[in-house]
């Protein structure tokens, strides 16, 4: 589908549960290639209402604009969907970059960072103090200043505006919803260390923890997944928090680009770091990469299965392998080669791919070739390919071509 405002998103009517779960992980992908604008957010919470004749009279939806169904290679099916999904979208009022977006059990929207004036400007700038979140709950006609780690009221303002989230960093976050709790995540690159905060009340209190190992951070994403070596305490889960040790060190030598895992065994209010294996340089090595550097992947989320256990990519020695620890992160031993040509271009060298699960253990898998994930680099036009595992990423199915008819490529250097 294409959203004649901005931003491409892609939609294909089908009865596949697993395909619609894939074209979730696509339309995330298009949406980063156009952070600027937050239709997506207003088309997915519109989506969650029920028909489409009444999805286009609300807010910020208009049946003037055109929903393409297609297949893959931009082929425009025929026919068309009799009675098609209708694109919504509006704006937040507030500033932002490297957006994140979650839609909470009871519906509410957030979007991240809401960045408020400062001075009279809009704009972010680091070593924050202006930025929270912007909350609607009423699918995207009104939205609301949400204020992390406090209760939740209106701030007085000062010469330099409004206080917000006292975050050095307010980009490069991410957002984690534990659907089977209702709780919110976000984690933020923050002093003296890498930040986890939580909601369970849609942002009205919010809890607050650092990670042991987190300054220099960087990509840092919050999942749950089923114990198999511990025991939770007052959670269900284990919660882990997987991201970059040094991104600092990472811009100075791709040596030192590596991805760890830490995990929390009450909900995300403490950390375990001893024993949480690293993967990618310097330390961690696998025999199949031949003594070659081991680079992450660029957006290091831990794709979790039923049986809690956690997938990741691994890019060496001109190859792509699908690692995988049954021991809640402590190992990563590759589990099997990725047989695709996937870019390692990034940062360090590290990918530009992204790895999702689905409730029944499927692996999805998107990528962009040519790769464009370093924002100093040059640029060209990639198309995005998709591919799917049912068998725990052992075989995969063909790529899929799945840029929207008419979209000439895309370029990103960040994950969903």
């Amino acid at each position: 589908m294409r959203l004649d405002f901005g931003v491409s998103v892609d939609v294909c009517a089908t009865k596949s549960p697993s395909f619609r779960v894939a074209l979730g992980l696509v339309a995330a992908l298009a949406f980063v290639a156009a952070l600027a604008f937050v239709a997506a957010l207003a088309f997915v919470a519109a989506l969650v209402a029920a028909p489409a004749a009444a999805r286009a009279k609300g807010p910020g939806c208009s049946p003037t604009r055109h929903a393409v169904a297609h297949h893959a290679r931009g082929l425009i099916a025929k026919p068309q969907p009799p009675v098609p999904p209708v694109p919504c979208g509006m704006q937040t009022g507030y500033a932002g970059g490297e957006s994140a977006i979650a839609v909470t059990n009871s519906r509410a929207v957030f979007y991240a960072p809401a960045v408020q004036a400062t001075g009279g400007i809009r704009a972010q700038y680091f070593l924050g103090g202006n930025s929270g979140f912007a909350r609607s709950t009423d699918l995207g006609r009104t939205w609301r200043f949400v204020l992390p780690i406090s209760p939740n009221l209106d701030v007085p303002s000062n010469p330099l505006g409004r206080p917000g989230w006292p975050a050095w960093d307010q980009i490069d976050d991410k957002f984690y919803l534990d659907r089977g709790t209702g709780r919110l995540f976000w984690a933020d690159p923050d002093l003296p260390s890498e930040a986890v905060i939580w909601t369970d009340d849609d942002g009205a209190t919010w809890g607050y923890s650092l990670l042991p190992v987190g300054f220099g951070g960087e990509w840092t994403q919050v999942t749950t997944a089923r114990p198999r070596t511990s025991r939770p305490s007052g959670y269900p889960t284990v919660v882990y928090a997987c991201g970059e040790y040094d991104s600092v060190g990472r811009d100075v030598s791709s040596a030192l680009e590596g991805d760890l895992c830490q995990k929390s065994l009450d909900g995300g209010r403490t950390w375990v770091v001893a024993g949480q294996g690293m993967f990618g340089s310097p330390t961690a090595t696998h025999p199949q990469c031949g003594g070659k550097q081991e680079s992450p992947n660029f957006s290091p989320w831990a794709a979790p299965d039923p049986e809690g256990r956690l997938y990741e990519l691994l890019f060496c020695a001109q190859n792509t392998f699908l690692l995988r620890s049954d021991d809640e992160g402590a190992t990563w031993p590759i589990h099997a080669r990725v047989p695709f040509e996937i870019p390692h271009v990034g940062p360090g060298n590290t990918g530009s791919a992204e790895l999702r699960t689905d409730a029944r253990g499927n692996l999805y898998l998107a990528w962009t070739n040519p790769g464009n994930p370093d924002p100093n680099g040059g640029y060209a036009p990639g198309r995005l390919y998709l591919s799917t595992s049912t068998d725990a990423g052992r075989s995969w199915s063909r790529p899929l071509d799945v840029l929207a008819p008419g979209v000439q490529g895309l370029r990103t250097h960040f994950g969903t």
